[in-house]
């Protein structure tokens, strides 16, 4: 075998050689239309006698026993996946079209336990979809492997590994011809996950699956002895990242992010039936001091991935898709959820979901400060603080800070109210950190020194104030027989004390400022020689805003006599301690 396929090599380099230099569109071709002969007329082609008998040689080798037979595809494989790689796409074509023949006879036989020949049959796509250079030839790969995967899905067992793998690199190609293809495989292999035969005896065929989640639970163990689809939820997860992260293709990254609700689909039926997505192998056992695996598997697995979309991805309408897709899964299959996804729903998909990005982050109070004494140099400090926070919080333009304050309004008066709801019927287990990483996001909206984004922070605040009552007498309800339980359990401090502390240092900035304000105000109406006019350290605050003295002092007489003036705190007026 090894010297035929060293005759058959000798073959296509000679008559690579032996064409003619063309042009490199002609060369590479198309995407779509007919496919042309690369070799000029009048001069021979490349010869493919002896790599057709090399195909011969090895379908009728096949019956040998696996040890043998594992020795002679190695040969085979090689010199076919180097034939794929020809620059004559005749040839291309032919070697990919002989592996899709071979390997669908390799896979009608039988898996031993212990020699998995599947994975090694279907590897040579995997070299093709990595070193190919021609787009056509790898789009008929990933043909290849979806005739495989909807032909003998019950025949795959450790060959699913490579098909994930070959996928993987066929979502990220760079052709939409090729991803499309590969969206279309993927979905088989999504409805493939945790795909069971019908009946664990030998009366019905193998090959009439469903779905697990459709089947009794007390018939879970031999379901799960007769595993005829694949368990790689990572593996497929994975290559659907792949896709998603596709810049070449809008569309297809948007379908890709809907592939993620379909494994979702699939996860949910699989814990119904009793099964349970486990830690990878080995893992656990491995790991680093301070490292978790929350995020590694199971649905922690799935709300990563989409907050790393979230995160990373620039793009609006895939973004928008994927919060669409967080926000459903948490509607359908909160329930479902163990500790560890919600632990990835509070601290990774949260603080990406409503996070403020750099370019619209609130300036540091030493900033507001630098700005308020510039104002009181000369120049008004609501002047001084728009273009601070334009100046300082953004590098593009202001019709793009424009654009993505409207996105970032929109997301959080679409999407917190729904995560209000969620902390008031969440398990009283996790409705702490909730509560707590939503009371966060509302001040850190609440600080920002613009005046839309930081009022949204307030009818935040607001509206989760709304929902607590219900948290709180659900938390208190559930955890009354334990004081240590009662101590962490949900109670109004958890939202008042943020708030108590960002308006506390409003107040200590704005005592500052007032400060300053005076400060400059009476050095400059002492250089006038006005001081005696003004009469009085407000007075000076008053002058230097422009406010007007006696409508100022009509404020202040309709505040005292208000239910919020200093008459409110006389000693007459003061509640009992006990109720304080």
């Amino acid at each position: 075998m090894r010297a035929l396929c060293a005759v058959s090599q000798e073959e296509l380099e000679a008559g690579s050689s032996s064409t003619s230099t063309q042009p490199a569109a002609a060369a590479v071709g198309s995407d779509v239309g007919p496919l042309r002969p690369l070799t000029p007329p009048g001069r021979p082609g490349p010869r493919l006698f002896c790599l057709q008998k090399v195909v011969e040689c090895a379908y009728h080798n096949m019956s040998r026993i696996r040890l043998v037979w594992g020795k002679l595809w190695a040969v085979i494989a090689a010199q076919l996946v180097g034939a794929s790689c020809h620059p004559n796409r005749r040839v291309a074509l032919y070697a990919v079209d002989s592996l899709r023949q071979l390997i669908a006879k390799l896979l009608a036989r039988a898996e031993l336990v212990h020699f998995t020949h599947q994975e090694e049959a279907l590897r040579p796509f995997v070299a093709v979809l990595r070193q190919c250079d021609e787009a056509p030839v790898r789009e008929l790969a990933v043909q290849c492997i979806m005739q495989a995967v909807s032909s003998h899905p019950w025949g795959l067992g450790s060959g699913w590994r490579m098909v994930i793998r070959a996928l993987s690199l066929g979502a990220a190609d760079g052709s939409p011809a090729v991803m499309a293809q590969t969206q279309e495989a993927l979905q088989l292999v999504v409805d493939a996950l945790y795909t069971v035969s019908s009946t664990s005896s030998g009366s019905t065929p193998v090959n009439s699956t469903n779905t697990i989640g459709t089947l009794g639970p007390s018939s879970v163990s031999p379901i799960l002895a007769s595993m005829v689809g694949h368990t790689n939820l990572r593996e497929t997860v994975q290559a659907i990242l792949a896709g998603i992260r596709n810049p070449t293709h809008l569309e297809l990254s948007i379908s890709a992010v809907q592939l993620l609700g379909r494994c979702a689909v699939r996860l949910a039926a699989y814990e119904d039936a009793g099964g349970h997505d486990e830690v990878p192998g080995g893992a656990a056992a491995n790991l680093p001091a301070g490292v978790d695996l929350d995020g590694d598997y199971s649905w922690g697995l799935l709300l990563r991935t989409l907050a790393d979309v979230v995160q990373k991805d620039h793009r609006p309408q895939v973004v928008n898709a994927a919060l669409e897709m967080l926000f459903g899964l948490l509607a359908r299959y909160s329930q479902c959820w163990d500790a560890a996804a919600w632990r990835v729903f509070i601290h990774r998909v949260l603080k990406h979901m409503l996070a403020l990005p750099p370019q619209l982050a609130a300036t540091a109070p030493t900033a507001v400060l630098e700005a308020a004494a510039t104002a009181a140099a000369g120049g008004t400090f609501a002047g001084q603080q728009q273009q601070s926070a334009l100046a300082g919080g953004s590098q593009g333009s202001a019709a793009e800070l424009q654009l993505l304050t409207t996105t970032l309004l929109q997301r959080m008066d679409r999407y917190y109210p729904l995560l209000c709801e969620q902390a008031a019927i969440i398990k009283p287990a996790h409705k702490v950190e909730l509560v707590q990483q939503l009371a966060a996001i509302g001040v850190s909206w609440y600080q920002q020194t613009s005046v839309y984004i930081s009022t949204a922070g307030i009818k935040a605040l607001m509206r989760l104030a709304e929902t607590l009552p219900q948290t709180v007498t659900d938390a208190a309800a559930s955890q009354h027989s334990s004081s240590e339980a009662n101590a962490h359990s949900c109670n109004w401090g958890m939202l008042l004390n943020p708030i108590g502390a960002a308006v506390r240092a409003d107040v200590e900035l704005i005592v500052v400022l007032a400060r300053q304000q005076y400060g400059g105000a009476t050095q400059q109406q002492q250089q006038q020689g006005q001081w005696g006019s003004v009469g009085s350290p407000r007075a000076a605050v008053a002058a230097k805003q422009g406010v007007d003295l006696q409508q100022q002092q009509q404020l202040q007489q309709q505040f005292n006599g208000s239910p919020l003036g200093p008459t409110r705190y006389t000693a007459a007026a003061k509640p009992p301690a006990a109720s304080a």
